[in-house]
């Protein structure tokens, strides 16, 4: 979580941020959150498997799991604020709508595969 706070005031500092933008860099923190507190949970179960590749090496200590999700999520953003800065509108709108519909998506995801496995299903 330090790491996206200062992502964040390093955003901040750097320039004056519109409201779009602290509402993309917002939802892409709670949606990596969101997935990665999932993620933790289910990997906690023998029939975890996951389905992402590049991230499976990842996946074997919950210091790996916060080192992907803080990269994953530091390099959207910032990526994000390099395409306003340079005038990519569109580009940085689907690349940021992208990244929050990825990770809220696998995050709902997660819980369903929990609460099949906590079924017994």
């Amino acid at each position: 979580m330090k790491t996206f706070a200062t992502v964040l005031l390093l955003c901040l500092s750097a320039q004056a941020i519109d409201k779009k933008e602290l509402f993309f860099d917002l939802g892409q923190m709670g949606a990596s959150a969101a997935d990665a507190y999932e993620t933790e949970q289910c990997r906690q179960h023998r029939s975890f498997r996951e389905l992402d590749p590049i991230a499976r090496p990842f996946m074997g200590s919950r210091g790996g799991l916060v080192v992907f999700f803080a990269t994953g999520t530091t390099g959207t953003i910032l990526l994000g604020h390099w395409l306003h800065r340079h005038g990519h509108n569109r580009l940085e709108l689907v690349e940021r709508s992208t990244g929050i519909i990825g990770n809220g998506g696998s995050a709902i995801f997660d819980s369903r595969q929990l609460a099949n496995v906590a079924k017994g299903q």
